[in-house]
C-alpha cells in the first residue's frame, strides 16, 4: 500500500471516537429537545437557572451573562431553532 493511500484510510480508532461522540451529541439532543430546551422559553429558563446564585448554578462569570443578556435574550427564540438544527447535524 502505498503512503498516500494509506494516509486517506481513517484508522478504526478514530472511527469509533467519531461514532461515539456522534451518539454522545444525539442522545444529549433528544434529552434536550424532551426537555424544551430549543424553545424560547426553556432556552431563557436554561440560562436564567445558570447564573441564578441562591437556586441554580451560582456561576461567577458575569462579563458572559451580560452577552447572553444583550445578544442571546432578545433572540432566544431564533437561538434555540440554530441550536437545535446544529446540535443534530453535528450529531449526525
Amino acid at each position: 500500500m502505498t503512503t498516500a493511500a494509506a494516509s486517506e484510510r481513517a484508522s478504526p480508532g478514530a472511527v469509533l471516537l467519531r461514532i461515539t461522540l456522534g451518539v454522545i451529541i444525539l442522545v444529549t439532543w433528544f434529552d434536550n429537545l424532551d426537555k424544551g430546551l430549543y424553545t424560547a422559553d426553556g432556552l431563557t429558563g436554561f440560562l436564567e437557572w445558570l447564573f441564578d446564585a441562591d437556586n441554580g448554578n451560582g456561576s461567577s462569570l458575569t462579563a458572559y451573562k451580560s452577552l447572553l443578556d444583550a445578544v442571546v435574550i432578545p433572540i432566544a427564540g431564533v437561538y434555540g431553532a440554530f441550536q437545535l438544527v446544529f446540535e443534530l447535524l453535528i450529531g449526525i
